[in-house]
């Protein structure tokens, strides 16, 4: 594998405990198509790539652990907002491991969610969610019927522990040009963690390589203030004006 791709990752120094880090493997072949990357931190990096003359900007993602201080996970979900603000929209895909479970409550996290996820929700799910909604994101996973063996992200079967925590997500106007998103068991590199593959058609019709900002002032909305009663409230008031 080391002579047919090119890895591109983010980390922390070497001098530090590697706590965290994200990267992206791409074949040599297809590396002409990478038009740009960014390291944002060592849990976020950016990679602008073209697919058949149509730009996706992945956004590639580790999240904080569900144990870690709130403090942590706001600087983590604020950093997230300000890279998806800046970033190109209109074919934005986040994908990685977010250490957050979603649940399966589609009917209350209408567009985000489908019923196809786990049952549990904790912490930093409840925050991607909120993330998601305040950005039209759809949580791709979630989307499609499959068996366990292809629905959970992460298992160690040791302690019978499974969850789906790795995710796919996308903006919810491309559902439509979504084929799959399942779990692929065949690729295994020594970790609890599975593949997920997202497979999508690249037929668009009048869509330009254009950066187009989002006129959404998402950027002034921290997201997980969502989950005090007051501000949730008043964003619920909002919402139901439009």
């Amino acid at each position: 594998m080391e002579n047919d791709y090119i890895l591109l990752y983010s980390g922390v120094p070497n001098t530090e405990r590697a706590r965290a880090g994200v990267g992206f493997l791409v074949k040599k072949q297809d590396s002409p198509n990478i038009k740009q990357w960014k390291f944002i931190n060592e849990r976020i990096m950016v990679v602008e790539i073209t697919e058949e003359y149509t730009l996706y900007t992945l956004v590639i993602v580790y999240g904080p652990n569900e144990s870690e201080l709130a403090a942590v996970k706001d600087e983590f979900f604020d950093t997230l907002q300000r890279t998806i603000d800046e970033a190109t929209q209109e074919n934005l895909i986040l994908i990685g491991d977010f250490n957050g479970r979603v649940g399966n409550q589609a009917d209350l996290w209408q567009g985000v969610i489908g019923p196809n996820g786990e049952d549990h929700v904790n912490n930093n799910g409840e925050r991607l969610l909120e993330l998601c909604i305040c950005n039209s994101l759809a949580i791709v996973n979630t989307k499609f019927k499959h068996k366990d063996v292809h629905k959970f992200t992460r298992s160690e079967p040791s302690r019978n522990e499974k969850s789906i925590i790795d995710y796919a997500i996308i903006k919810s106007a491309n559902m439509k040009y979504v084929r799959d998103c399942r779990v692929k068991r065949g690729p295994e590199i020594g970790s609890d963690h599975h593949l997920v593959v997202l497979e999508m058609t690249t037929e668009r019709r009048g869509q330009t390589n254009n950066k187009e900002r989002t006129q959404n002032k998402s950027r002034a909305i921290k997201t997980y203030k969502l989950r005090e009663k007051e501000a949730q409230k008043n964003y619920q008031d909002k919402i139901s004006e439009k």
